[in-house]
C-alpha cells in the first residue's frame, strides 16, 4: 500500500476530512484548493451525533469538543417565543450516545487541517479537467499547467463542482430551493438555547459555537438574487420585533459580519458517486438545504466511509469505490430530501391555517416521539474497514441477502414499496458486468440481486433511468429509500407479521380443509394419500389444482411461474 496516491479535488471541510481519512489510511494525499489561502469562508454549523462520531474516528473528535460547545436545550418556538418542542440534551445524549456540537466553521477547518502534512495541501490550484479512467488531474498552479497521476481522485469541490460538471454532463445545475439566508457570528456570552423559531415564511435560529460566540441565522422565503445595502438593516427589518433574545443578538452584529446567501440544492440526485477512479462527496455529491444541519455532517460521513473502504489500498479501489457508492448515495439522497421536505414543513410554510395546523401538531406530539424524529438522522456509526471485495453480516433489522433474491424474484415491487433495508452496508464485491451495457456499468447489490442469470440491466430498470454511473441523464435512484431507522423496524414487524400470518394460513389449510368442508378425515384417507381431495357435495365439477404446483401461469399450465412484476 505503500505506493497508493490520491489527489483530492477542493479543500474544504468535506475534501480535508476525505484527506485525512485516507491519509490515516496510508495514502499519500494531495489537497488542490482553488483558493490563493486556505481559510473557510462561512459562519457557524452544528455538528449532529454523527458527525461528532465521524470526527472521533479521524481523530480529532477532541480536539472539536475542547473548541465546540455542546449548548443547552433547546428547540423549535414560534416568532413570539413560545416553545413549540422541547429537546432533552441529557436524553439525546441517552439515545445517540453523545451530543451535538455549536462549532465555527473555520474553528473546524483549522483543526482539520493540522492533523494533515503541511505538504499534503496545495492552494492556488484551479482543476481544469479529469481523466476518471487513468486518474489524471489537470490543473495549473501559480500559472503553469500541472498534471498529477493518482490511484484515486476524490471530487470534493463543492456545490458548483467542476468534476461534477465534467463526468456527469447530465446533471441539471443546483436549483434554488426558494430561500435566502443571513448568518453572522457575534460575541455573545449571555446563555442562549440552541433552538430555531418558526414564522410564517421565516425562520430564525441560534446556536452556541464556543469561546463565547454564537452563530445566527435568519431566512425567509423570497426570489433568488435578491440584496439589499444593508443586509444587517434587513435583518432587523424581519427578525426586530421577534422573541427575546433576537434583537440583543442584531444589535450586538456588526454590519459587516453579515453575509447573505441564496439557499440552493441539488435537486436531481446523481445515478452515481463514482466514475471510473473518481468519487464524489459532500456538497458536489448531495447538495442539499440546511434545514436539517446535515449538510458538513452528511460530507464528513462521506469522507469516514471513503477512508474506510478504501484501507486495503490502490488494488482494491474498483470495488472499493462501488462499495462507497453503495453505502452512501441511498443514505446522503434520503438525507437531502427530508432536508428538503423539512424546509417546506418549517420555514417556507406561510398560509396562516397551515402555520397554526403545524403548531399544533408539534405540541400535541409527545417530546419522545419528536426527539427521534429529530435524532433519526443522527443515528449513525463510522463503518469499519472489512476487505471490500467482501459481504458483510447484516445489520439486526436488516433482511439476508438470501432472502432479498427470494423476495426479488417473486415481488420486485414489495421491497421499494415497503421501503425496506436492501442489503448489508459494508462493502460488496466488484459490479458484475451488464450483458446490455458492458462493463463501465456497475450494478448494485439491489440490482444484480434482483436479475435472474444473465438478464440485463434494463430488465430492472424503468426506462427512463440510465444506468447508474452513466453519462446519460441521472434519474431518481431505484428503490429510493430513507435511512434506518424506527419506522424502517415498524416496516419490517410488519413484514414478519404478514409473513407468520401467510405461514399459519398455509398449515392450516393442510390440516383443516376437511374440518371446514363439513367433513371427517378419517372418513377419506384415500382421498389425503392420493393428494386430491375429493370435493364438497354440491360443489362442480372442475378441476382443482395439482397438489403442491406452483403459481398457475394465466392461461397456461399449473407449475409454470408468472413472468414480470407481481402486482401486491
Amino acid at each position: 500500500m505503500g505506493g497508493s496516491d490520491a489527489v483530492v479535488v477542493g479543500g474544504g471541510i468535506g475534501g480535508l476530512a476525505a484527506a485525512l481519512a485516507l491519509h490515516r489510511r496510508g495514502w499519500r494525499v494531495t489537497v488542490l484548493e482553488r483558493a490563493a489561502e486556505l481559510r473557510e469562508v462561512g459562519a457557524g454549523l452544528t455538528l449532529m451525533a454523527n458527525a461528532v462520531r465521524g470526527l472521533d474516528a479521524l481523530g480529532v473528535g477532541a480536539a472539536v469538543r475542547a473548541r465546540g460547545d455542546a449548548g443547552a436545550a433547546g428547540g423549535i418556538r414560534t416568532a413570539r417565543g413560545r416553545w413549540l418542542s422541547r429537546v432533552d440534551a441529557d436524553e439525546l445524549t441517552r439515545l445517540l450516545g453523545t451530543t451535538a456540537l455549536g462549532v465555527h466553521r473555520a474553528t473546524l477547518h483549522g483543526i482539520l487541517r493540522e492533523a494533515l502534512p503541511a505538504e499534503a495541501v496545495h492552494t492556488g490550484a484551479e482543476v481544469s479537467d479529469v481523466d476518471p479512467e487513468a486518474g489524471e488531474v489537470r490543473h495549473r498552479r501559480h500559472g503553469e499547467p500541472v498534471s498529477l497521476r493518482a490511484d484515486l481522485v476524490v471530487g470534493a469541490d463543492g456545490l458548483h463542482s467542476a468534476l461534477r460538471a465534467r463526468l456527469w454532463p447530465g446533471t441539471p445545475p443546483p436549483a434554488y430551493a426558494g430561500t435566502t439566508a443571513w448568518r453572522a457570528v457575534v460575541d455573545f456570552p449571555e446563555p442562549v438555547p440552541a433552538a430555531i423559531s418558526w414564522g410564517r415564511g421565516a425562520e430564525f435560529g441560534m446556536v452556541p459555537v464556543g469561546d463565547g460566540r454564537l452563530y445566527w441565522f435568519g431566512a425567509v422565503t423570497a426570489p433568488p438574487g435578491g440584496h439589499a445595502p444593508d443586509e444587517l438593516a434587513a435583518v432587523r427589518e424581519r427578525f426586530g420585533s421577534w422573541h427575546d433574545p433576537i434583537p440583543a443578538l442584531l444589535a450586538a452584529t456588526p454590519p459587516e459580519a453579515v453575509l447573505r446567501n441564496d439557499i440552493h440544492h441539488l435537486a436531481t440526485p446523481l445515478p452515481s458517486y463514482v466514475r471510473g477512479r473518481v468519487a464524489l462527496l459532500g456538497d458536489a455529491a448531495h447538495a442539499m438545504t440546511p434545514n436539517l444541519g446535515q449538510g458538513a455532517c452528511q460530507a464528513i460521513e462521506d469522507a469516514v466511509t471513503l477512508g474506510a473502504v478504501c484501507a486495503g489500498g490502490a488494488g482494491t479501489v474498483p470495488a472499493a469505490l462501488a462499495a462507497y457508492d453503495r453505502q452512501r448515495r441511498r443514505r446522503s439522497q434520503a438525507v437531502a430530501r427530508a432536508s428538503f421536505r423539512t424546509g417546506r414543513f418549517g420555514q417556507q410554510l406561510r398560509h396562516p391555517a397551515a402555520v397554526a395546523l403545524r403548531d399544533t401538531l408539534l405540541r400535541l406530539t409527545p417530546a419522545r416521539a419528536s426527539l427521534r424524529a429529530m435524532t433519526r438522522y443522527a443515528d449513525w456509526q463510522p463503518p469499519t474497514a472489512p476487505d471490500p471485495r467482501t459481504r458483510t453480516r447484516p445489520r439486526p433489522g436488516q433482511l439476508p441477502e438470501h432472502w432479498l433474491r427470494v423476495v426479488s424474484a417473486h415481488a420486485p415491487g414489495l421491497l421499494r414499496d415497503l421501503d425496506l433495508d436492501l442489503g448489508p452496508t459494508g462493502p460488496a464485491p466488484p459490479p458484475p458486468v451488464d450483458a446490455d451495457h458492458g462493463a463501465s456499468c456497475p450494478v448494485g447489490p439491489d440490482h444484480a440481486a434482483s436479475r435472474p442469470a444473465g438478464a440485463g440491466h434494463r430488465a430492472t430498470r424503468p426506462a427512463n433511468d440510465p444506468p447508474g454511473g452513466g453519462p446519460g441523464r441521472p434519474g431518481r435512484p431505484i428503490h429510493d429509500r430513507p435511512p434506518s431507522g424506527p419506522g424502517g423496524d415498524r416496516r419490517l414487524a410488519l413484514v414478519a407479521a404478514v409473513a407468520v400470518w401467510s405461514t399459519g394460513l398455509f398449515c392450516l389449510s393442510l390440516v383443516l380443509p376437511d374440518r371446514v368442508q363439513g367433513c371427517s378425515a378419517r372418513s377419506r384417507p384415500s382421498s389425503r394419500r392420493s393428494g386430491s381431495p375429493a370435493p364438497p357435495p354440491n360443489a362442480p365439477a372442475t378441476a382443482g389444482p395439482e397438489p403442491h404446483a406452483g403459481p398457475r401461469a394465466p392461461g397456461g399450465a399449473s407449475g409454470t411461474r408468472r413472468q414480470g412484476p407481481a402486482t401486491w
